[in-house]
């Protein structure tokens, strides 16, 4: 699942996190009444957790590999798929959300994941 959250930052909603906890949950126990509490699973092992994923912390984690790519502006991949129809430097429109001449900036898939991650 975490190939997937790297290759393509997509906006995924609380539901689909909270289905994946339930299907992994109902692996772990097979089935049968939860002992332990998914957040104590999914806890640190160094703070007594067993270190089960947290996949919305792991989805956020991958959509900001894609950010510091986007600051960086080194990855050729990324600048191809963002920069295709950027005029100005993307700098800029992340102060001047205001400007309508720019609207087309936030209506872009990716960087609006980028951005709301952000």
């Amino acid at each position: 699942i975490l190939y997937l959250f790297q290759t393509t930052p997509i906006k995924l909603d609380k539901n689909f996190f909270r289905e994946l906890n339930r299907i992994i949950t109902k692996f772990v126990w097979a089935g049968k009444k939860a002992r332990i509490k998914l957040k104590d699973l999914q806890d640190n092992k160094s703070r007594g957790g067993l270190g089960l994923p947290d996949w919305e912390l792991y989805h956020k984690a991958a959509i900001l590999v894609w950010i510091r790519h986007w600051i960086n502006l080194r990855k050729k991949r990324i600048l191809t798929i963002e920069g295709h129809d950027i005029q100005r430097g993307w700098h800029a429109f992340l102060w001047d959300k205001e400007n309508k001449l720019y609207s087309y900036f936030y209506r872009h898939k990716i960087r609006n994941v980028l951005i709301q991650t952000w």
